[in-house]
Formats: C-alpha cells, structure tokens, sequence
C-alpha cells in the first residue's frame, strides 16, 4: 500500500489504506471485487489498463 487516510467519521476514527496492484492483461476484473493478500481484504476502486505492456493497473481501498 501506498498511502493512508485518518479521518474522524460520527465520533469514530476511521483508518483508510488506499494502493494499487499490477496484473496481467485481462479483461474480466471490475470495479467492487476484493482482493485478498497476506490475509487482508481490499476492494478494486477502479481498473486502468495498460495494453501496450501488457499490464491493468488495479487501485485498492482496504476493507475493515
């Protein structure tokens, strides 16, 4: 992960870690799937895919 987020949300403190993950090419992964590594769970907020070297770029949120 690349970054993180504190914020305090209804009297709360809520601890965002957002990311990115590399793949290969494919076409199937949307937007609101989880994945899963070393036991945590993130959600995929948006896919950016790179045809030309054959990579899609995934950014995560992490999911508490």
């Amino acid at each position: 992960m690349l970054g993180g987020l504190e914020t305090v949300r209804a009297d709360a403190q809520v601890s965002v870690a957002r990311g990115s993950a590399r793949l290969r090419y494919c076409t199937d992964i949307t937007e609101g799937m989880v994945v899963e590594y070393a036991g945590a769970k993130y959600k995929v907020t948006a896919q950016l895919p790179n045809r030309a070297d054959g990579y899609v770029d995934l950014t995560l949120e992490s999911i508490k």
